[in-house]
């Protein structure tokens, strides 16, 4: 998720639709990850969006940072853990425990696993990447099978502009009838330095 340089500059390919986030902390309606038709029926809420914005440059965090994928539960159900909380990652490269996407409760029975976290940390400014930079998305389906598919891996986006296959977002396979549409994925690559 580079390109969102230090000195404030972006490009077009900085865009997800996650795009317009400027140095002024202003907001439009282009800065919106839609991660929509989630529910079997295919309808879309004004909460099944991803809100990422208002991430500055000087570290400070708002409460617009964070991501609220709610809405994921069969019976429309949300709960204060359909969050996706992703402030707090500072220049510096430190983490704290906030630096944490709780993806959890995708069951419809309520159940809650360990692989329902993303975990998001440790993407420090020197470009190294551990094990836990992966996005682990797993479980969405009702009979709790998981496919190498329920991973996003948004890891190696190195400083020096380097990127692999794995700088992709897959977040297919939502549907219950294991069903996939082009809608299903956020592809995050090619954010290059350069």
């Amino acid at each position: 998720m580079d390109k969102y340089h230090l000195d404030g500059t972006v490009t077009s390919q900085d865009k997800l639709v996650m795009d317009k986030y400027h140095l002024d902390g202003t907001v439009t309606s282009q800065d919106e990850l839609m991660l929509d038709k989630y529910h079997p029926d295919g309808t879309v809420t004004s909460q099944d969006e991803l809100m990422l914005d208002k991430y500055h440059p000087y570290g400070t965090v708002t409460s617009q940072d964070q991501l609220v994928m709610d809405k994921y539960h069969l019976d429309g159900t949300v709960t204060s853990q359909d969050q996706l909380v992703m402030d707090k990652y500072h220049p510096d490269g430190t983490v704290t425990s906030q630096d944490e996407l709780m993806l959890d409760k995708y069951h419809p029975d309520g159940t809650v696993t360990s692989q329902d976290q993303l975990v998001m940390d440790k993407y420090h400014l020197d470009g190294t990447v551990t094990s836990q930079d992966q996005l682990v998305m797993d479980k969405y389906h009702p009979d709790g099978t998981v496919t190498s598919q329920d991973q996003l891996v948004m890891d190696k986006y190195h400083l020096d502009g380097t990127v692999t296959s794995q700088d992709q977002l897959v977040m297919d396979k939502y549907h219950p009838d294991g069903t996939v549409t082009s809608q299903d994925q956020l592809v995050m690559d090619k954010y290059h330095l350069d």
